[in-house]
């Protein structure tokens, strides 16, 4: 909006306006609600307000429509609590939004730059329909002012968007990052936590039902790296019977509601009985086994996935908490049976960095069987660049050996050249059979016009014909490397 330029001033007095007011919101709610509009003048702007609301009826929105007294310019954006980009309740409001208005900017405001913000905010600006959305943290008004009028400066943080998602309008959500967590999930039969799980949530004590002996009371602070801390509260066996719901069961997960970093405890035979506080949710897989959420929910990759939803939907300034009805919307990946067993008895999974994810394979290899390692490497090679369309079917990926043999390798991948690289994978070095790695060394030496690896997901051992070494790595392979390692050795 170019035109607005020569109204600077005056668009950040109506901005100062719109900020204060929201500051104040409670002052000018009453009139809007009894009267629909309010119409304010400021400098050689008109603006009539109206209200929005969102998120059945709790989240308070104002419109402004503004036009200049010449009639030349005029423009509209809507101000309120940040929720309104991403908070699941409000997606009745994202969607219709979308459909009746183009939005050209969408800015989150931060309260400690801005004055008179004591909550989250967002404005979201809107106009003819633009040929991108630009998406920002705004850093200080003049720089809105500045976005308002449509210039940009290089160093500014903006994401842009051809398209906005009514699932998250936050700008975060638009910078790649958390695209890649969608993508994740998108892969997986994906439920939401609510259709895997009861949720419950747990229950405030009055002080003077505190005692020295009886049932332990659990709050936050008594969840530590993982696990149920001695408590330093009980609960009268007397007074049991009204948190009867709130009662532990061996298995149930607990998440602290104001959500940090190891808030997160399976609970085992040892910590119940119990009581779970207000400060905590209670988790109790029913089409999951517990084993596998929590170890999902604690592994780097489900950290990644499952605390970024968490802070979408948390709500609140001076402590941001979670409510029950936007938790059990939050989504986890169900995957096959043997899969989830696999992860059940995994310290830790992340399949983006391979390094970790088999040292955790090595500590249960007794429980890892060879063909999950299989899909692990797969996936490890191509974050390392491998292309996913060039890994070879089964049939096609036979290689004859000798004598009219033929062998069937776990893995095999169709280079530019036309040559294949073919990968045994083992859960251990142990069970190679003496003699083996010569036997396939033989045929590289001889006529096995392709390149042979060997791994057992933490140890790479690349072979390549007539070299008389062969290459050892402890992570991914890049195809470049071993090309470039071939040229050296042959």
């Amino acid at each position: 909006m170019d035109e607005l330029s020569e109204h600077k001033a005056d668009l950040k007095s109506l901005l100062q306006y719109a900020l204060q007011e929201y500051g104040n919101a409670t002052l000018m709610k009453r009139e809007l609600m009894e009267n629909g509009h309010i119409t304010e003048s400021i400098g050689e702007f008109n603006a009539e307000i109206s209200m929005v609301v969102a998120e059945k009826n709790r989240l308070y929105l104002r419109r402004y429509d503004v036009k200049t007294n010449d009639g030349k310019s005029s423009f509209s954006f809507i101000l309120g609590h940040a929720a309104m980009l991403f908070a699941i309740s409000a997606r009745k409001f994202r969607d219709e939004l979308l459909q009746t208005e183009h939005i050209e900017g969408v800015a989150t405001l931060k309260q400690s730059v801005f004055d008179h913000i004591v909550m989250p905010a967002a404005i979201i600006i809107l106009n003819n329909e633009p040929a991108e959305t630009w998406l920002t943290a705004a850093e200080n008004i003049d720089q809105l002012v500045e976005m308002f009028c449509g210039h940009f400066e290089d160093k500014w943080k903006v994401y842009r968007a051809e398209k906005l998602s009514p699932e998250n309008m936050l700008p975060e959500y638009y910078n790649g990052d958390d695209k890649l967590i969608e993508e994740k999930l998108s892969g997986s039969n994906v439920k939401e936590l609510g259709e895997v799980a009861t949720i419950i949530a747990g229950k405030g004590a009055r002080r003077e039902e505190y005692s020295d002996k009886g049932i332990p009371y659990l709050r936050a602070r008594d969840i530590k790296n993982g696990k149920v801390q001695t408590p330093e509260v009980y609960i009268s066996t007397d007074n049991v019977g009204a948190y009867s719901r709130q009662l532990l069961q061996e298995g149930d997960i607990l998440l602290t509601k104001n959500f940090g970093q190891n808030k997160l405890a399976l609970v085992t035979e040892d910590d119940i009985p119990a009581i779970a506080s207000n400060m905590l949710f209670i988790i109790r897989p029913f089409e999951v086994s517990e084993g596998y959420l929590y170890k999902y929910l604690t592994s780097k990759t489900g950290q990644e996935v499952f605390d970024k939803q968490i802070k979408r939907i948390q709500k609140g300034v001076t402590v941001p908490s979670v409510a029950l009805c936007d938790l059990i919307h939050v989504k986890v990946p169900v995957l096959d049976e043997s899969t989830m067993q696999s992860i059940e008895s995994l310290d830790s999974i992340s399949k983006d960095e391979i390094v970790e994810t088999t040292k955790n394979l090595m500590k249960n290899t007794s429980m890892f069987t060879e063909s999950q390692i299989e899909g692990v490497v797969r996936d490890a090679l191509i974050s390392a660049g491998w292309s996913a369309d060039r890994f070879i079917a089964e049939k096609q990926a036979t290689v004859l050996i000798g004598n009219g043999r033929k062998w069937m390798p776990d893995l095999a991948y169709q280079l530019d050249d036309g040559r294949k690289v073919i990968i045994e994978v083992k859960s251990n070095l142990g069970m190679i059979r003496p003699g083996w790695i010569e036997a396939m060394q033989s045929i590289l030496h001889g006529d096995g016009d392709f390149i042979f690896i060997l791994t057992t997901g933490m140890y790479y051992e690349i072979h390549v014909p007539s070299a008389e070494k062969s290459l050892q790595m402890i992570s991914p392979p890049t195809i470049e490397a071993i090309l470039n390692w071939e040229k050296e050795v042959r």
